[in-house]
């Protein structure tokens, strides 16, 4: 089996996979994630489908999404993953990226405290997943944006999408009084910045599950008020369309009931 891309940083992988045993981005071990695929495919073929899909409520891959103290969070993490410093401090580098993968529950538990320990936002995809979907698969309405804000979305890291679904693209936001896209899925927002004239992609995470509450401030300024859970800090978005707003809106009230 040969992978389009790094289960564990999102990085493109060259063509002649099958002879890679390493990710020339983050140094993971990626001829490991292509055997465990492999072994998948070959109980569906010796009629073992059913069977695999059951066992695969036992399996779980943690995607990390944010990162906080790079150095201190590559350290503890170094402690229970099965790999050494210096390819978690890669991974860590790369976020988003793949932590775990395909990893027992009972497992996974010790890196969750991690990252809640240190208020990181990540997610957890139970079972198996296809981590080569195409970003127009993944974005509804894709081609109807224009071609700049596609080319940004393209440019993003395939692992930034793991493990969410999303759900509406807003192409005009005022957020930290900076112009650009909001992309919003069901468990977070993604703020991409107006970058003209740069290379790099950028953009800010704000996960619902950081926040307290959201105040829809549509007749007075058509500015959304998020209200974050610790340090009293909030942030505006401001959407000048009308039923976008609204579809924003109840799209983070939903995600703060989950």
């Amino acid at each position: 089996m040969r992978l389009r891309f790094c289960p564990s940083c999102g990085g493109k992988l060259p063509p002649q996979t099958e002879g890679i045993r390493f990710c020339p981005f983050c140094g993971e071990n990626v001829a490991r994630f292509a055997e465990t695929e492999r072994e998948n495919e070959q109980d569906h073929a010796n009629g073992l489908g059913e069977k695999t899909e059951i066992l695969a409520e036992k399996y779980y891959t943690v995607v990390l999404k944010s990162c906080g103290n790079k150095e201190r969070l590559a350290k503890r993490l170094s402690e229970v993953l099965r790999r050494g410093l210096t390819a978690t401090r890669m991974a860590v580098d790369m976020v988003p990226c793949v932590i775990m993968y395909k990893s027992k529950a009972c497992d996974i538990e010790t890196v969750i405290r991690i990252l809640e320990d240190e208020n990181l936002y990540y997610t957890v995809i139970r079972g198996n997943f296809d981590f080569s979907v195409s970003i127009e698969n993944i974005i509804p309405g894709f081609f109807d944006l224009d071609e700049q804000l596609q080319l940004t979305l393209r440019n993003t890291p395939a692992a930034l999408w793991l493990g969410e679904q999303v759900r509406l693209v807003v192409p005009e936001v005022l957020a930290e009084d900076r112009l650009g896209s909001l992309v919003v899925t069901d468990r977070s927002l993604y703020v991409f910045p107006d970058s003209a004239g740069e290379r790099r992609t950028e953009w800010f995470t704000i996960p619902y599950a950081h926040l307290a509450e959201v105040v829809n401030h549509r007749e007075q300024s058509g500015e959304l008020e998020l209200i974050y859970k610790e340090y009293n800090r909030e942030e505006w978005l401001r959407i000048d369309n009308g039923e976008q707003l609204e579809k924003v809106y109840e799209q983070i009230r939903r995600g703060l009931l989950r």
